[in-house]
């Protein structure tokens, strides 16, 4: 078969391209043509003619440098993109980039109250006249770890605070559990990638529960777990953690849009991956992260990831090889994002060299955390490695790390 797969940087006006040539192309007598056009790439040989049609995109031919047959027989080479036209690229499944935003999401949370649905088959969770008074932002992840060095802002000095709490919390900074926040009967805590609520609220039937897990009643998609948590010296499960990637609040009760949208779970979920890592990256000025999970079996997942390019253009086109004497294949541009990534899947069965990668990145300051639940986090790696695997072997790997 035929394969093109090429990269367009429109920032800097460059397209990295490389044709993937079946093995009959290494015969003796096998004199193959390649011919690069403005806005295409034809490959000839004896009875074959394959055109790769490029959209959204006009090539220099003459710019064409760095040409390489690589170990994998497949031909690199760059050529300089010329400017094209707008509105002519496929864009990403896009979900509402308030699920990103904290400050957007708690204003539409305000608005829609109780129009919250299941993103995969449009089932209502919350029952009609569940209200929010309160809808408030939750800090970051990791928030507590450092919730034993705050004090009052009218913190006294001169004796009025208690000096023996405050030097006990400094020389035994653990012996005291870490604070939880928990929402009361009609508030909304808002996270990043969640939102925290009072069973109370939960239509009925709309949500199954399997021991922690809550899974939609209609689909079987997991769209959130529930938190275990003391109230008069009893533990209850009362509170209820809703992923924001596997539902959409809004504003009217017609799903019509969900039912009869094109766009796969999987490609709503790159979606919303991609904008919560550009999210974290604009307001962290942070290019790396330590993506983290941990299940209640401890179980963890660790994902290093480095962001190489928010938006990149990409092209992948593949021809099997027919008797057909023309062929013409389209390919349309996709909106991609472009990252290094490792997996740790199980800290006793790391490789030493993913485990020095973690502990270098881990004391970092300048490497960025993000808390994904379980279930999102093994989606993610699933995600990246599927991606990997679609791209020809010459640009699967960088430096040890994945590429996707």
């Amino acid at each position: 078969m035929f394969c093109l797969f090429a990269e367009k940087k429109p920032q800097v006006s460059s397209v990295s391209m490389i044709l993937s040539l079946p093995p009959r192309f290494e015969e003796k007598d096998s004199k193959p043509t390649i011919s690069v056009h403005q806005n295409s790439v034809c490959l000839e040989d004896r009875d074959t003619l394959v055109n790769f049609s490029l959209h959204n995109a006009e090539l220099s031919p003459l710019s064409c440098r760095g040409l390489l047959l690589n170990r994998h027989k497949d031909l690199q080479m760059t050529l300089r993109s010329l400017e094209t036209k707008e509105g002519e690229i496929i864009q990403p499944a896009r979900q509402d980039a308030a699920h990103i935003n904290q400050s957007k999401l708690v204003e539409k949370i305000l608005i829609c109250q109780n129009q919250l649905f299941c993103i995969s088959c449009g089932n209502r969770i919350l029952h009609r006249h569940s209200s929010f008074h309160r809808v408030l932002p939750l800090p970051s992840e990791n928030w507590s770890d450092y919730a034993d060095m705050w004090f009052c802002h009218q913190h006294d000095s001169h004796g009025t605070s208690d000096n023996h709490d405050t030097a006990d919390t400094h020389d035994h900074p653990k012996s005291k559990p870490s604070p939880s926040l928990t929402p009361k009967a009609n508030d909304c805590l808002v996270g990043t990638t969640y939102i925290m609520i009072k069973s109370r609220h939960i239509q009925s039937g709309a949500v199954n529960s399997h021991q922690d897990e809550l899974v939609c009643g209609r689909c079987g998609v997991c769209i959130g777990t529930s938190l275990t948590h003391k109230q008069s010296d009893q533990e209850t499960k009362d509170i209820y953690k809703i992923y924001l990637h596997a539902t959409t609040f809004q504003q009217t009760d017609d799903v019509s849009d969900l039912l009869t949208s094109k766009q796969s779970s999987e490609d709503r979920l790159q979606y919303y991956l991609s904008q919560l890592l550009q999210e974290e990256s604009q307001l962290y000025t942070s290019f790396r992260f330590i993506i983290s999970s941990t299940d209640k079996h401890n179980l963890s997942i660790k994902i290093l990831v480095w962001l190489l390019d928010e938006n990149i253009e990409v092209y992948q086109g593949i021809c099997e090889t027919t008797s057909d004497i023309n062929q013409v294949i389209d390919i349309p541009a996709v909106l991609c994002m472009k990252l290094l990534y490792r997996c740790i899947l199980s800290s006793s069965q790391a490789k030493p060299e993913d485990k020095a990668s973690y502990k270098l990145w881990e004391r970092d300051n300048s490497v960025h955390g993000i808390s994904l639940p379980y279930s999102l986090c093994q989606q993610m790696t699933s995600l990246l490695i599927n991606s990997t695997k679609k791209l020809p072997k010459s640009t699967r790997q960088l430096n040890g790390f994945n590429i996707s």
